[in-house]
């Protein structure tokens, strides 16, 4: 085991435990997600923080120059305005709706 202590929360002083995230950056034109990024996470308020190496690498990852593992749909919303609701299954009418896409089927788009 380590002797040495584990950081202190930046926000609430309690102590900060390795963990992994996902990291999200959204640009005007594109939306990157990093998942399982390793990091120090406080259980208690939630803050999470990131090493310089950690975080150089996100910068590198999120420029639009690297290449992404996977390509995915992403469900834009505008705050403020009205959106149609997808019915529910149990309130359809037969012949409604064709198909109705689950949200694995859409986001899962390689």
């Amino acid at each position: 085991m380590s002797t040495q202590e584990s950081p202190k929360c930046f926000c609430c002083g309690r102590q900060m435990d390795e963990s992994k995230t996902n990291f999200t950056v959204v640009k005007p034109t594109h939306v990157y997600v990093v998942r399982d990024v390793p990091c120090l996470e406080c259980s208690f308020c939630g803050y999470t923080s990131f090493s310089q190496e950690t975080a150089r690498a996100l910068e590198r990852l999120t420029s639009g120059r690297s290449v992404p593992h996977k390509r995915l749909t992403a469900w834009v919303y505008q705050w403020g305005v009205p959106t149609e609701q997808i019915p529910d299954s149990s309130t359809m009418q037969r012949g409604t709706i064709n198909r109705v896409e689950t949200r694995d089927e859409l986001v899962n788009v390689s």
